[in-house]
């Protein structure tokens, strides 16, 4: 039942969610290290690969998180940099949204990693404009 309502109130499978502003998890999350697991880093480019050779274009998206969140990722920098580099091996558009101004304001989220339906509407309309600035969308 509750699948059924979350469906009928969705657009294209978009559900919205006006939730306030949550920060009990991020609070209580220490600095770490972001691992990079070497044979999912494999999957992933194996699976550009196989986009590639169906004619398939991929695009990589870092969408926005909230600045709190990444600020205790203490190798934030180094992860960002290997979607870079993954995008410039298989000359794809990488498009990173890290520092987006959503990305400073709480406003815009429900919790540290979730955006809010304010925020998750912003951002679609920018990630839209911008995938329609590639010209890779058929109108």
């Amino acid at each position: 039942l509750e699948f059924r309502r979350v469906l009928f109130r969705s657009n294209k499978g978009y559900f919205g969610e006006d939730l306030a502003w949550d920060d009990s998890k991020l609070k209580s999350t220490k600095p770490y290290i972001a691992n990079t697991d070497s044979s999912l880093l494999k999957l992933f480019t194996d699976y550009i690969e196989e986009l590639q050779s169906d004619s398939i274009v991929p695009i990589l998206v870092s969408a926005p998180i909230y600045i709190g969140a990444t600020e205790i990722v203490l190798n934030i920098d180094d992860i960002n940099n290997m979607y870079k580099h993954i995008a410039e091996q298989y000359s794809i558009h990488f498009l990173d949204y890290s520092n987006y101004y959503l990305c400073k304001d709480t406003i815009y989220f429900y919790n540290a990693t979730h955006m809010n339906k304010l925020g998750a509407e912003l951002f679609s309309s920018k990630l839209a404009h911008d995938l329609d600035s590639l010209g890779i969308i058929s109108h």
